[in-house]
Order: structure tokens, then sequence, then C-alpha cells
């Protein structure tokens, strides 16, 4: 690694980013250095999972609700609404990256408020499920396609993770949401109870799911800094995680902890 990249990972003004995101709902959680969730944010389609905008354990919560606009001959213009969704998506993350970047300095610094605050920002997204396709695959395709390019021209350091490695780093293999919810609250993750649906299955839904995964997007992206920086070494991690660091695929024939990250040079 560079000396250029070795002071970056290692420079104290760093956030951690986990980002998941999907056509009608999708989370952003942002770490600080030690790891404490500093944001949670998500969007929704859904009244009954929304809660009023205010501070909730010192951490800025911002929501956005978005209904399906509909004319006054009450006909629904679907070209409509999804240019309408991607736009509010646009508007929800940069008001995400305005605060994990520093660009909200009255909120993070209030005493020196002329002076900017400059955060890199490492990022890990949730990669598309690949698997998975059908007819809104296209439409996650564009939502994900302006965060990425809102990430990338805004300076962030970028991973794309699959929903395989992604469940494998919580729970050592695939698993349900409802334990990534519970891991992740354990962890520290404040999720507000109205987020949270339970099916008749016992199994979550609703925003909760998609916080507790960025929660572990952005543990993910802060674990493998830390071992670039020397703070970690991989004989300290469980055998899943270590499996996450060091697979290789005919996609990504190099292992995360030698794989470049995405960023704007």
């Amino acid at each position: 690694m560079s000396k250029e990249k070795c002071n970056t990972l290692a420079q104290k003004n760093v956030r951690y980013l986990g980002l998941d995101i999907s056509v009608a709902h999708g989370a952003a959680v942002v770490l600080n250095r030690k790891g404490k969730v500093i944001l949670r944010s998500y969007f929704t389609t859904r009244k009954a999972w929304c809660v009023p905008q205010k501070l909730e354990s010192e951490i800025d919560l911002i929501e956005s609700t978005f209904i399906r606009p509909k004319d006054k001959k009450r006909v629904i213009i679907p070209e409509q609404y999804i240019a309408f969704r991607r736009s509010h998506v646009r508007m929800w993350f940069n008001s995400v990256m305005d605060y994990a970047n520093g660009v909200m300095r009255h909120k993070l610094d209030p005493v020196n408020t002329k002076t900017p605050i400059a955060f890199t920002l490492f990022a890990n997204v949730e990669d598309y499920a690949y698997a998975a396709a059908s007819r809104s695959s296209y439409q996650i395709g564009e939502v994900a396609g302006i965060l990425r390019d809102i990430l990338f021209y805004r300076g962030g350091y970028s991973r794309f993770t699959v929903p395989s490695s992604l469940q494998k780093w919580i729970c050592g293999g695939k698993c349900l949401k409802k334990p990534r919810v519970l891991k992740a609250i354990k962890k520290g993750l404040v999720i507000p109870k109205t987020t949270i649906s339970v099916d008749k299955n016992g199994e979550y839904d609703g925003p909760c799911t998609d916080l507790a995964d960025a929660f572990w997007l952005a543990n993910m992206v802060r674990t493998e800094c830390r071992m670039k920086r020397g703070k970690l070494t991989l004989d300290k991690l469980s055998q899943s995680k270590r499996d996450v660091f060091l697979s290789v695929t005919k996609t990504q024939p190099v292992g995360m902890l030698t794989r470049p990250f995405i960023h704007w040079d």
C-alpha cells in the first residue's frame, strides 16, 4: 500500500458509512473512528414505519416518506412516481453525505463553525443480488446508481459487498433478518420501535432490517481499515469473518484486504 493511502487510513478525521438500498426502502448508518453510531437514517414508502424528525439518543435521525403521487382524477402515473422516488432518494442521500463529510458543521462542531471539518469517508454498500432477477431489478439499478455516483464524486472510498458475504459476516452463514437486527441492537445500534414489523412467522420486516444491515456494512469496512492500519490482525477475527476478507471469486480474483477501494483520484 502506498504511503499516501496509509496516511489516508491513519488520519483521525475518518468515518465509516454502511448503505443498504432497495427500490422502496433503504438505510444508512455512519460510525465514527471508535465505532460509535453517530448517524442512522432511512427512507421508506410506508407512513407507519416513519418517526418524527428529532434527536434521539444524541443521534440525528433523518427520515423521508415517499407517497405515490396521484393526479386529481386519481390516476396513478408510474413514470412520475419512479422519477419522484429517484429525486427524493438523491436528496436524502445528499443529506446523509453532508453529515458524514462534515458539511453540516453546526451539528459537528458548534464552537468553531467557521472552520470546515473534513472527514475521510470509507463506505461499504450492499451489492446487487444478481440471482434475484425481477422487474424491480432495473429500478434498483437506477436508484443505487445515483447513490454510487454521489458517493464517488463526493470523494468517498467505496467498497461493495454481496449479500451472502454480509450474512456470513454477521451470522457465519445464511441467516434470517431477525438475528441480524438483534445482533446489531446488542452491538449498540438504537432502532426505533416504529421501524420494526413482525410477520406471522416471527420474522422481522421494515426499516429496522435496512438499518441493521447498514450498521454491519459500516462495521465491516471499519474492521478492514483497522486491519490495514495495523490495529487488528486476522487471527483476532472469527473464521467466518476471515473467510469474508480472504475469499476470491471469478469476478473478484483478489481478496478484500489487498483490493483497492473505489475512489476518485
